[in-house]
């Protein structure tokens, strides 16, 4: 199956950890350039100049679960039917409902993006894409499908440098999982790939997606640098070489085994470390198998990715696995970082989207692209 395994053991990939540190402040009242920091800009333009050095000629910035344009599917039900109506309704779903509901937390916000890109001097391409952000196997399947297409045009548009061969991803958390399927469907042998790819291919929800060994070959010519914030350790990544890997999870963990969470899911609801976000990142955790809805669109093919990702476990089998309290994912590099997000007296958990939500703010911007910067650039 193309599920990690949940152990507690000490993880055979590195590790470490950090602590937030907002050495030069950002200026929330303004989203505009200019309105910041000159030190600020320095250092965005120095982290850009870097990059672009390393050959980086695109940079996504893919949105995870309930952050897209069809949360729940009923939407998508609608575009296989009516692709005029339903094109307007994921475009009103995404822009007048969840990027006003979200703004920039739990979310890349488009001025998030827009900011990023001027901010390292316009030398690299930024893109936002938009899939449904289901939370089932199937608009994930089918997401990462799309996102390899996607990144088979992108690399053609005449902006973007040929000479340049890099491309990183970053992506909050179930767009992890979008990127681990990349991984596989691009580096791995494995047989369930391939059935994979048929099943979701000859789909009622993938039958657009033409000529997707053409897209695979051409973005196979370039190199992924994917980087996940807070995504919950779900798929398998293929086990190659040929990309690089980086994992940021929200955590503080004060026992002695500092690479799990502090206590079980089971316990933490019955204590003041919940509401107030103590322990990190809470989704990350409890994101895992077993905790998917049910598809809506796509049920053509969900007893298929059962065989592949295995059965629904039930309340009780995704219970056990939370209890593993698993933190670092089987693949890449991780780094467990303090974003100092908790409260010690009023509940906060709401602001914070159980600690889940602080990546993608606009204060984050700085101290995330100097992690990602120094560990890959």
């Amino acid at each position: 199956m193309l599920i990690q395994d949940y152990v507690s053991t000490i993880p055979k990939t590195p590790y470490a950890h950090k602590g937030f540190e907002e050495s030069i402040s950002f200026n929330k009242k303004s989203f505009k350039l200019e309105d910041q920091s000159q030190e600020w800009q320095s250092q965005m333009r120095n982290f850009g100049q870097r990059m672009n050095e390393k050959g980086v000629c695109l940079i996504y910035f893919v949105h995870g679960t309930f952050a897209g344009d069809s949360p729940l599917g009923f939407v998508k039900l609608f575009d296989q039917k009516h692709s005029s109506f339903g094109a307007l309704c994921k475009k009103f779903t995404k822009e007048y409902i969840v990027d006003i509901v979200l703004g920039d937390c739990g979310n890349y916000a488009k001025k998030y993006v827009e900011l990023f890109e001027k901010a390292i001097d316009n030398k690299i391409c930024c893109k936002r894409p938009i899939w449904s952000s289901e939370d089932n196997h199937v608009g994930r399947l089918i997401a990462a499908m799309e996102l390899v297409k996607t990144i088979a045009k992108d690399i053609e548009h005449p902006k973007i440098n040929r000479q340049k061969k890099r491309i990183l991803l970053q992506g909050h958390s179930h767009a992890g999982q979008l990127f681990a399927l990349i991984s596989n469907f691009l580096f791995s042998s494995s047989p369930e790939v391939g059935k994979l790819c048929d099943i979701a291919l000859n789909s009622k929800r993938g039958k657009h997606i033409s000529k997707f060994d053409e897209s695979l070959q051409a973005v196979k010519q370039h190199s992924l640098d994917f980087v996940t914030f807070g995504t919950p350790p779900l798929y398998k990544w293929a086990a190659a070489n040929d990309y690089r890997l980086l994992n940021i999870i929200n955590h503080r963990g004060y026992s002695d085994h500092k690479h799990l969470a502090n206590v079980d899911l089971c316990t933490r609801m019955f204590y003041l470390n919940f509401p107030l976000t103590k322990d990190g990142d809470y989704v990350q955790q409890f994101g895992i198998t077993g905790s998917d809805l049910p598809t809506i669109a796509g049920r053509d093919i969900k007893e298929q990715l059962s065989e592949i990702f295995g059965k629904k476990t039930g309340l009780i089998g995704w219970l056990k696995k939370t209890k593993i309290k698993m933190r670092v994912p089987s693949h890449g590099k991780t780094i467990l970082v303090d974003y100092k997000d908790n409260n010690t007296y009023l509940p906060n958990c709401h602001k914070t989207l159980l600690g889940h939500g602080v990546y993608t703010r606009f204060e984050k911007m700085l101290f995330n692209t100097k992690l990602i910067v120094d560990e890959m650039y």
